[in-house]
C-alpha cells in the first residue's frame, strides 16, 4: 500500500497526486502489475484509530492523505 500526502494547506494537492498516482499506475502496468487507486482512507483520515496508524507511518503534523495505491 502507497499512501500520498500533502500539506493540508497547499492548494494543489489533488492535481499533484493524482499525477503521481497515474505515473505510478502506468508503471505497475509496464510491469505487468495491477494496481488499484484507494480513495477510501482519504474519507477516513479523521477517525482516530486511522490517524494513530498514519503518524505511525510517518504523516506530519498539517499533513493529509489524498489518496493510496493497492
Amino acid at each position: 500500500l502507497i499512501v500520498l500526502a500533502s500539506q493540508a494547506s497547499y492548494a494543489n494537492n489533488f492535481a499533484d497526486v493524482s499525477c503521481a498516482m497515474q505515473n505510478m499506475m502506468l508503471a505497475c502496468n509496464e510491469l505487468d502489475l495491477g494496481s488499484c487507486w484507494v480513495n477510501q482512507i482519504r474519507h477516513l483520515q479523521d477517525n482516530e484509530r486511522i490517524q494513530a496508524k498514519m503518524r505511525e507511518l510517518g504523516l506530519k503534523e498539517g499533513e493529509k492523505v489524498y489518496a493510496s495505491l493497492a
